[in-house]
Parts: C-alpha cells; sequence; structure tokens
C-alpha cells in the first residue's frame, strides 16, 4: 500500500511505518493499512490506485483455537510433517508456526538470496488446477508462490480458465489444455512439464469431477518430486498418498482426509 502513497498524513516515515508493522507481526498481530484519495469520477480503474494519501493502520489478532497444538500434536504422531503455507506476512507465520510448537526463534530467518543468482535458481513451481466452474483459485495460488520467493510459476489449466488467468496478471505462465476438466490422459502432459519444474502445485479449483479425482491421485503418486497438494485434491488422498508432500487443508477437506485414512472419528472430532 505504501509503494502506491504520496503523502503521510500522520508525519511518520514509510521506513518508521514498515518498522512498526514489522514488530506488530511479530507479536502476532496482522497489520491493515488505509489510503485515501478524492476521485471525481463515476468509474474507478486499477489506474487511479496512485498518489493515495496514508492515513494509518489497523492492528487486530487473530487468536488461535485451544485445539490447534493438540491437532499438531496429533498429525505429528501420524507421521506427517506439517508445515504452515500463509499469505500473512513472515512476522506473522513465524508467531504462529512458534506457538503451535513447529519451530522455535531461531528457525524464523530466511535464507538471503546470493547476487549473482539466475531465475530458476531460487525455485521453479509447475501450477495444475482450475475448471469451468473454478477459475480464481488457482490464479491466488500461483502468484502466492512468486509472493513467497520463488523465480517462476506455470500452470496447467483448461483452456478457458487459462486465458482468464492471462488476462488477471502478467505474471504467470499459462499452459491451455482443450478440455473443461482435468482427465486422466493428461496425467501424462503433466510429467512431461515437471521435468523442468522443483514443485508441483495440485488442486485449487480442479473441482470433484470423477475423472479429476483420478488424475489428481494419479499425479500425486507417480510423480516424486516435491509437491504442494491443496483444495480439492485433498479429498481424494490418503496419508499413504502423500510421499514429499505438504498438504494444506482447512477444517473440513482435513476431515476427508483423516477420514479416507481410515482415522478414528473420535480423534477427527477432536481435530475439527
Amino acid at each position: 500500500l505504501l509503494e502506491i502513497c504520496t503523502k503521510l498524513t500522520d508525519g511518520s516515515t514509510k521506513k518508521e511505518i514498515l518498522e512498526d508493522a514489522r514488530r506488530e507481526g511479530e507479536a502476532g498481530k496482522r497489520v491493515l493499512g488505509i489510503a485515501f484519495k478524492k476521485i471525481e469520477k463515476d468509474s474507478v480503474t486499477v489506474n487511479d490506485e496512485k498518489g493515495l494519501s496514508f492515513l494509518g493502520y489497523f492492528v487486530f489478532e487473530d487468536s488461535l483455537k485451544k485445539s490447534t497444538i493438540e491437532a499438531v500434536s496429533i498429525a505429528k504422531k501420524l507421521g506427517v510433517k506439517v508445515k504452515v503455507i500463509t499469505g500473512d506476512s513472515k512476522e506473522v507465520a513465524g508467531y504462529v508456526a512458534q506457538k503451535i510448537k513447529l519451530i522455535t526463534k531461531n528457525d524464523t530467518k530466511i535464507p538471503r538470496r546470493k547476487k549473482g543468482s539466475h531465475k530458476g535458481d531460487n525455485g521453479l513451481v509447475l501450477a495444475v488446477g482450475g475448471s469451468e466452474d473454478f477459475a480464481g483459485a488457482i490464479a491466488l495460488a500461483g502468484l502466492a508462490a512468486l509472493r513467497s520467493g520463488c523465480d517462476l510459476v506455470k500452470i496447467i489449466a483448461p483452456e478457458k480458465v487459462a486465458w482468464a488467468i492471462n488476462s488477471y496478471s502478467p505474471d504467470l505462465i499459462t499452459m491451455k489444455l482443450k478440455c473443461n476438466h482435468f482427465k486422466l490422459n493428461h496425467y501424462d502432459v503433466i510429467k512431461k512439464s515437471m521435468e523442468n519444474f522443483d514443485v508441483l502445485l495440485v488442486g485449487n479449483g480442479t473441482g470433484l469431477h470423477p475423472q479429476t479425482k483420478k488424475f489428481c491421485k494419479k499425479a500425486k503418486k507417480e510423480i516424486k518430486k516435491l509437491k504442494v497438494i491443496d483444495a480439492d485434491a485433498i479429498k481424494s488422498i490418503s496419508i499413504g498418498d502423500c510421499e514429499n508432500s505438504i498438504i494444506t487443508p482447512h477444517s473440513k477437506e482435513l476431515e476427508y482426509f483423516l477420514t479416507n485414512s481410515k482415522i478414528s472419528k473420535s480423534i477427527i472430532n477432536k481435530i475439527s
């Protein structure tokens, strides 16, 4: 937000505001900036989002559920390596990870990139997702991957979804499949493409068509490189399908996953 502001109304400098936000984040609090600009016309475009006046920011906390630490402990006992993937700042993410006992404070430092590094040296992600009904999720996932620091994201999606993604962001490369949803015969395309990528992200917006579920299950089982399994893809797998994988479920997706893994209902109820 500060990048599109030309005036700071509270007298602070940008450096001071960013430092305040960092301190709040390290205390586990989210920071939401507020800025304004007077526009005297009926419609607004993205080109109007510049030259704003920064007013200040809200600070708020989304407290952890009491059951979260217990859920993480149970997952570890089941052999699941728990990771945190989030759109929050690294400070907030580090605070949460410490609170649920995933890491210590000394683990929260992000390594610096080498000054002489080139595109591809810091990670290439192949994102597979989207369907006729769900076009947005895979685009947001791809942008989140770029924001996390990887060098390049390529999205493989049904043709109409891929064109929508191209119009949404110039930062995302797409491969367009002539279909409305993924089918089992698309696996060979993914397998071939993964020869040039480090990580496979699969599941965002794929939907639950029977052919799509078969495709997702085969991709997760056969591709041996690092994988992030999200959204609809989680609903068709069990713990035994998660080799070399990070899964990112919300509570209902976690319930599907644990049920598929034949975890007792009593444990599932504690977690969800």
